[in-house]
């Protein structure tokens, strides 16, 4: 008796996709491409200006439809685990720590944990800031806590995050905006106070409860 094959997980597909496209041209380029793509989409979508994001973007005369399928796999993988670092784990499956400088990212029930003893009990508004914030990991895994607790995360959380890296902060971007969080990222350094580009998430820059709180400074 043949034991049916199980059909690959979301993330798995993505990954697939990702190495078949990069054929000539090398795993990281292609990622790298792909996280900025999809982050210059979502934040053109809400108003944001992205014109001083400096990295590689797919233009639309150039994809053969490659493009959208990726972003729909990583859609749907975002659904499936809400506030988990879904590229993040794409990234490390890829093998792509070593040439990124050595970067790597915090594994997501760590990431949970340290969500689960930082955040404080029993408020229902909670505003994060990550100044260092990777690709969103603690700042998701505050969300995740704040729902836990009983609150909506896209009403009671704001969650601001900077990073040096812009691919990083493409990359948080993304997944915040993916899981419905209202916050903002920004690309800079952050010890020197500095910021180059900052955007807003759609719920931050769309949602009538977010412009009022911002027009009115309470975040």
């Amino acid at each position: 008796m043949t034991m049916a094959k199980a059909e690959k997980s979301h993330i798995e597909k993505l990954a697939d996709m990702i190495v078949e496209s990069s054929r000539g041209r090398g795993l990281y380029p292609v990622y790298s491409e792909f996280v900025a793509t999809t982050a210059v989409a979502i934040a053109q979508a809400c108003g944001n200006d992205t014109s001083k994001i400096g990295a590689k973007v797919r233009e639309q005369s150039d994809d053969d439809g490659e493009m959208p399928r990726m972003i729909a796999e990583l859609i749907m993988a975002v659904e499936d685990a809400q506030y988990c670092d879904i590229l993040g784990d794409l990234f490390m499956r890829l093998n792509l720590g070593s040439q990124a400088g050595g970067q790597f990212f915090t594994p997501t029930h760590i990431a949970h944990l340290c969500g689960d003893i930082a955040m404080p009990e029993n408020k229902s508004f909670v505003s994060a800031l990550d100044p260092a914030c990777g690709g969103g990991a603690m700042l998701m895994a505050g969300a995740k806590k704040m729902r836990d607790d009983g609150h909506i995360p896209g009403v009671s959380y704001w969650a601001e995050g900077q990073d040096i890296n812009e691919e990083t902060a493409l990359t948080c971007y993304v997944q915040l905006s993916l899981n419905g969080m209202a916050g903002r990222v920004s690309c800079g350094n952050t010890l020197a106070m500095d910021s180059w580009w900052s955007l807003l998430t759609p719920v931050a820059a769309l949602d009538p409860l977010w412009r009022f709180r911002r027009a009115e400074g309470k975040i």
